[in-house]
């Protein structure tokens, strides 16, 4: 996932893997002097070079930008931590709704067309980031409603893990006209797509990013008039309760961001910038086992002095995100 800084008018763009995108949430919700911080810290370490290539849509599951000369957040994320699209959208309200009190006096803002966005607003061509391989027809998959889309007032679920029904084009409507249609899920889904085949009008609701589909309308959809509606989906639907995933999100941010902040001061200390003295003693094999063993303790001890404060901090945290 892509973490953005735009700062004094100078962007600097990281590119964090090995399950970072599952963490944007609890990594966000810290706020700004924490967030910056951290970024910072990672800066230092980093290949001076890194940032220069981008992710393509397909492969990102998530990003930010974070724009400290206007106070502005740009941010989307693929939600990969939860185990059910079910839950996605109460989610990412709730998500939104805790860090507007970790972040007073920033403007949050949703990426609607993800990564694209993202890279916009620093500069940056969007167009090389698309994957324009043509979508793969949809599963029947009964037990997962992740996408509605109504056909002149006739209801068809797609599942979550498919590629959006918008992806398909025209042709979309042969595909579903021949599966038995459903009644209204119990949640409200990760998109909709709603078609009125006599006004050959489209209206289109998501908090899945769209990867260049408004550009791309008129070939996808030739005719078709496209009314986008951002999250704001038709009615019908349940009301979210937001107030299980708030508690979450702050329960993650009291588990995972500590301990993930404890873990990254205890490799700082295992393998300090510039590297170890130990590195020194590679030519004698025991002289460097026992050094790293000796170094190792001291990065668990660092981990557990650092522990205390962590938590308080955390604690704050989750508490301005319940608004309590």
């Amino acid at each position: 996932m892509h973490y953005i800084v735009v700062r004094d008018g100078q962007v600097r763009n990281s590119i964090f893997g090995g399950g970072y995108g599952y963490g944007l949430d609890y990594h966000v919700a810290v706020g700004p002097e924490l967030v910056l911080a951290w970024l910072d810290e990672h800066a230092r370490k980093s290949d001076p070079d890194e940032g220069q290539e981008w992710l393509g849509d397909t492969l990102c599951e998530g990003g930010v930008v974070l724009d400290v000369d206007r106070q502005v957040m740009l941010v989307f994320t693929e939600l990969p931590w939860l185990s059910s699209t079910k839950a996605a959208y109460e989610w990412r309200l709730a998500m939104l709704d805790g860090w507007s009190r970790t972040w007073p006096g920033w403007r949050i803002e949703w990426a609607y067309d993800g990564l694209a966005d993202l890279a916009r607003y620093v500069g940056v061509n969007p167009e090389t980031l698309h994957d324009l391989d043509p979508p793969e027809e949809p599963p029947i998959d009964p037990d997962d409603a992740g996408y509605l889309v109504t056909v002149d007032g006739v209801l068809w679920a797609l599942p979550g893990y498919a590629d959006a029904p918008w992806k398909h084009g025209v042709r979309l409507i042969d595909l579903l006209t021949s599966r038995e249609p459903i009644t209204a899920p119990d949640h409200v889904p990760l998109g909709g797509l709603h078609l009125d085949t006599s006004r050959r009008l489209a209206q289109l609701w998501t908090i899945r990013p769209l990867c260049g589909t408004r550009e791309r309308w008129p070939q996808l959809w030739p005719g078709w008039e496209l009314s986008f509606h951002e999250d704001r989906y038709l009615a019908g639907l349940p009301t979210p309760d937001l107030g299980p995933a708030l508690t979450e999100l702050a329960e993650r941010v009291q588990e995972y961001w500590v301990s993930g902040r404890a873990l990254e001061i205890g490799r700082r200390v295992l393998f300090p910038a510039g590297g170890s003295a130990r590195d020194t003693l590679r030519g004698d094999e025991l002289a460097h086992r026992k050094a790293f063993a000796a170094d190792r303790a001291a990065a668990r001890r660092a981990e557990q002095a650092a522990l205390p404060g962590l938590r308080l901090l955390a604690t704050a945290r989750a508490r301005l995100i319940l608004g309590t």
